[in-house]
């Protein structure tokens, strides 16, 4: 019995690069969104902190040049909270788009090796049954032989 051989063993190669180089890239895209996310609860974080140290500076009476200096850094500290929240939605923006395009390049990869199992079953099946073919027919002469050799 020959060796099977698969003709789009090359192909199934390259497809299984891309769907790795896509998952690459799909991993490197939820990990800046995570940075992103973490800078931006830590912003968050930073916000809520001064807000509270803001309150008590007004409690125990701060002078007006700290309270302008105070709600002039809140003010940055909103702006860039603004921004980080941009750069999280493109973040998770790129996430989805480099998601579709591993899920694309799965489905290519994923085809050609149901077609490589299917071939090899086939394979498997018509090599079988050859097989029994041969062995059927060696039966067949042997027991052909034994009548003749048997017979009066």
């Amino acid at each position: 019995m020959k060796k099977f051989t698969f003709r789009l063993e090359r192909l199934g190669k390259i497809r299984e690069d891309h769907e790795q180089a896509a998952l690459v890239r799909l991993a490197a895209a939820q990990t800046d969104l995570v940075r992103e996310e973490r800078t931006l609860a830590k912003l968050v974080g930073s916000i809520t902190e001064f807000n509270s140290k803001l309150s008590t500076m007004l409690a125990r009476g701060a002078s007006a040049g700290m309270l302008a200096a105070s709600d002039a850094f809140r003010c940055c500290a909103l702006s860039a909270a603004r921004r980080q929240r941009t750069r999280v939605r493109t973040a998770a923006g790129n996430v989805a788009e480099k998601t579709k395009e591993f899920n694309a390049a799965h489905q290519k990869a994923e085809a050609i090796r149901k077609l490589h199992q299917a071939r090899r079953a086939e394979y498997r099946k018509e090599s079988f049954r050859s097989e029994q073919l041969e062995q059927d027919d060696r039966t067949g002469a042997r027991a052909a032989a034994r009548r003749w050799n048997s017979a009066p």
